[in-house]
């Protein structure tokens, strides 16, 4: 069996990767990883899987979910970078974003809260209400990730050093878009491109 490189996101409903019984791991339908360097990779155009109609999609065409953690720091694009998209977002787009954050990620609610409306340590309930009124989703390698995707919502999710062939949710909704280790390789200029794409 493989090693996780880190365990569950923290604060932030359970964990949706380990134990789980009800979501199939990735098939061989999901994409490779592919080389390093900020390619965006599409999943497989099959219909998504009954599990990830965890909620109703309802989305608000200016609301965009970010979470900017994971459970492990090495997982984790650098915070002055999640500064500088979310004042392009909201300058540029007038996004009303949801900063999704948990007990782990205090120094990231804070930096953040000014840019949107906060939902720190949520009621797993409550935070699948949210994020299903959310037109996009912009994440890690992580639980919520997962979430996000099993609630339907379009999913760029940023990977560093793990493998999104085995730990991206397997779903036609989420892209994933890589670079080499560490994460900070990846540029605000890609991450910005790859959102652009989904929102015009």
């Amino acid at each position: 069996m493989r090693a996780r490189a880190a365990g569950p996101p923290h604060g932030v409903g359970p964990d949706l990767r380990a134990g789980r019984q009800d979501i199939p791991p990735p098939t061989a339908s999901a994409a490779p990883p592919g080389p390093p360097g900020g390619r965006a990779l599409p999943f497989s155009d099959e219909p998504a899987p009954l599990w990830h109609r965890l909620a109703t999609p309802a989305p608000d065409a200016r609301q965009i979910a970010i979470h900017p953690g994971s459970g492990s720091p090495q997982k984790n694009w650098p915070l002055s970078r999640w500064v500088e998209l979310c004042t392009w977002l909201t300058r540029e787009h007038r996004a009303d974003l949801l900063i999704v954050t948990g007990e782990a990620d205090p120094t990231a609610a804070a930096t953040l809260a000014p840019f949107g409306t906060a939902a720190h340590q949520l009621p797993l309930a409550d935070l699948v209400a949210r994020l299903a009124r959310c037109r996009l989703f912009l994440g890690h390698d992580s639980g919520i990730s997962h979430l996000a995707a099993a609630c339907g919502v379009p999913s760029l999710l940023l990977f560093g050093p793990t493998d999104p062939a085995m730990w991206a949710p397997p779903a036609p909704h989420v892209t994933v878009l890589r670079s080499g280790h560490p994460l900070d390789s990846l540029s605000v200029a890609s991450v910005q491109s790859a959102l652009a794409a989904r929102m015009n």
